[in-house]
């Protein structure tokens, strides 16, 4: 069976309410060499409008293995290390591919 051509990973991050602000302005911080890798064929963030303080960090690949490959990089860790930060109470992925 051969590779998927498109593959998706998602992230949804729950801020701490009082700082939702600063994680949209690390998350902003980062996109710019989130979209520079390999594979990238966009990255966004964007902060829920029903659930304040819930933030969608949404990444699209070429194929299954740039978006694997990306999870063992150095600028997927910014987005992970806003847990250690304690600016995020919660966070959670999901992959797709088509």
């Amino acid at each position: 069976m051969s590779e998927p051509t498109v593959a998706t990973n998602i992230v949804l991050l729950r801020a701490l309410e009082v700082d939702s602000a600063r994680v949209g302005e690390r998350l902003q911080a980062l996109l710019p060499s989130l979209r520079a890798a390999q594979g990238c064929l966009g990255y966004s963030a964007v902060d829920s409008l029903e659930k304040p303080g819930e933030w969608v960090v949404c990444g699209i690949w070429s194929s299954n293995s740039a978006m694997r490959a990306h999870f063992e990089s150095a600028e997927i860790q910014g987005v992970f290390r806003l847990l250690d930060c304690r600016l995020v109470r919660s966070l959670e992925c999901q992959c797709f591919a088509a």
